[in-house]
């Protein structure tokens, strides 16, 4: 009798998890981007904000800033938008330039059973010296499905992929002081 609840846990699982993975974007590489309806170079690698509240913990496990950047182009190329990056300062970019920065990421350890995790971004979409648009955005989860088996970092990467989804929209169509997520 355990063996068979046990298997019925598992079959669940599976099958909770595969309906999970079929929602997921499509790669950005799987994206035809042959013709965009809108290039724009984004500053990179994102920057922490001078003043951002972030555990040293989370900089330097979590990934957040090459999360978000995939995220961004990602989530960008299902709207025909092509993010390209750059090093290079964005008064030195030619074009759309947006500059993304983590503003705070809030994530004391311990995965789901300590709490939400939140991460907060501010950005602008600039052409020269016009300010196309600019963006404040949060996001904040507590781990969804299986979130106790979920880490800190896996918790923030799920906010980090939200706001990659957000960013994306605002570039649709953007003006200045967009705020998304929950602010």
């Amino acid at each position: 009798m355990n063996n068979r609840i046990l298997l019925s846990l598992l079959v669940a699982a599976a099958l909770v998890l595969g309906a999970c993975k079929k929602n997921e974007p499509a790669p950005a590489d799987t994206v035809d981007l042959s013709d965009p309806a809108k290039v724009v170079t984004l500053v990179s690698p994102i920057p922490f904000a001078e003043d951002s509240r972030v555990r040293e913990a989370i900089r330097a496990e979590c990934n957040l800033q090459q999360k978000l950047e995939r995220f961004i182009k990602q989530f960008s190329a299902q709207q025909n938008i092509a993010v390209n990056s750059s090093n290079k300062p964005a008064g030195d970019i030619d074009g759309q330039v947006l500059q993304v920065e983590i503003v705070s990421a809030f994530g004391p350890g311990g995965g789901a059973f300590s709490g939400g995790k939140s991460v907060t971004i501010e950005a602008s979409l600039t052409e020269g010296d016009e300010v196309l648009g600019t963006l404040e955005a949060r996001r904040i989860s507590g781990g969804g499905a299986f979130a106790a088996f979920k880490g800190t970092c896996d918790i923030l990467g799920r906010d980090v992929e939200t706001l990659g989804e957000d960013v994306a929209t605002f570039l649709v169509s953007p003006y200045e002081g967009a705020r998304m997520g929950n602010l």
